[in-house]
């Protein structure tokens, strides 16, 4: 028997096939736990059609949105997760204001420790063998991220990426960025470094990776996106 849950999308992050939908529980004006819907693919991605709400649109951050859903699907190192129902439409009540997204941040000693660090980035991996997690996903808010445009590989006909750099409890991240409303933003500007103050980031825990979980930065959140 299906169920549903009304949730603030908190991101809509790029996916490979798809994109990746998380947010919290919305419930007479407080938010709740985290909820990950996703798709019955062995990667879980969500199609457009399958987030698609009335007129076609699919939910952006700070959208209040319904899901139906068919059951829980925890995974060890994504213990939110709920398949979805896809066959039924997704439906847009309304949108949160701005000014209350801080009342649902989270407050983690750190980002799943501190971790190891890849070429380029930060801290931005855990070993598998860490799972299970209790959270694969958290609200943090942060004095200022600098966005760091330029080709992957350091050459110039290498595909260009955002990485977002910032501090959190006094340890440095560099997390890849996969908030595509902010790479149409900044990847069409020169490469460089680009500094946004008092951001509010949704950290995502991804799948395994050669071994690994890697962070991201799934939504980088600022009062002038919602302006």
């Amino acid at each position: 028997m299906g169920y549903q849950k009304t949730i603030v999308c908190l991101a809509n992050s790029r996916k490979t096939g798809g994109t990746c939908v998380a947010g919290k529980e919305w419930h007479n004006g407080q938010f709740g736990p985290w909820v990950r819907p996703v798709s019955h693919r062995p990667s879980q991605e969500l199609s457009f059609m399958e987030q698609c709400c009335q007129h076609h649109d699919r939910p952006l951050p700070l959208d209040i949105v319904t899901i139906p859903c068919l059951d829980a699907e925890p995974l060890p190192h994504q213990p939110e997760n709920h398949r979805i129902d896809h066959r039924r439409r997704w439906q847009l009540q309304a949108k949160m204001a701005w000014s209350q997204l801080r009342e649902g941040l989270d407050q983690p000693e750190s980002l799943w420790g501190v971790g190891e660090s890849s070429r380029g980035k930060s801290h931005d991996r855990l070993a598998v063998q860490q799972a299970p997690l209790a959270a694969s996903l958290y609200l943090i808010a942060t004095e200022r991220i600098s966005l760091a445009v330029a080709p992957r590989s350091g050459r110039p006909d290498a595909k260009r990426v955002m990485v977002g750099r910032f501090e959190y409890r006094g340890h440095p991240y560099a997390l890849d960025i996969t908030d595509p409303v902010m790479e149409g933003l900044y990847l069409s500007r020169p490469d460089g470094l680009y500094t946004i103050a008092n951001p509010v980031l949704c950290i995502s825990l991804g799948h395994t990776w050669e071994g690994y979980h890697y962070k991201l930065i799934a939504a980088v959140l600022c009062q002038e996106r919602f302006a």
